[in-house]
């Protein structure tokens, strides 16, 4: 759990930083690691997006818990993005530029 802190803070050191669990945080003490992340200063995001823009691009930054048997509700939340829809549903990263 050191590496974890280690690691998230340098990333929070570095510039605003985004967290979502994976896999191992499932196997892991899940409070702990929430604990650790959020402490880091890195933003956790649950069952929420987040889009971020800079000089006229967007990049929406989705935070699920993905589901395979809930495949279609997650499609659709990610519709719902104000970033650009992506082209599959294998898309975790939605680009767009305006003007």
């Amino acid at each position: 759990m050191k590496r974890l802190y280690d690691n998230m803070t340098l990333a929070a050191a570095l510039a605003p930083a985004y967290a979502v669990h994976g896999n191992h945080d499932y196997r892991a003490n899940i409070t702990l690691v929430d604990n650790i992340i959020r402490g880091s200063g890195v933003k956790l995001l649950q069952d929420e997006s987040i889009t971020i823009q800079k000089k006229g691009a967007g990049c929406c930054l989705p935070g699920w818990i993905f589901r395979a048997r809930e495949a279609r509700e997650h499609i659709g939340r990610f519709r719902r993005c104000p970033a650009q829809r992506p082209r599959s549903a294998g898309s975790f990263l939605s680009m767009t530029r305006s003007g």
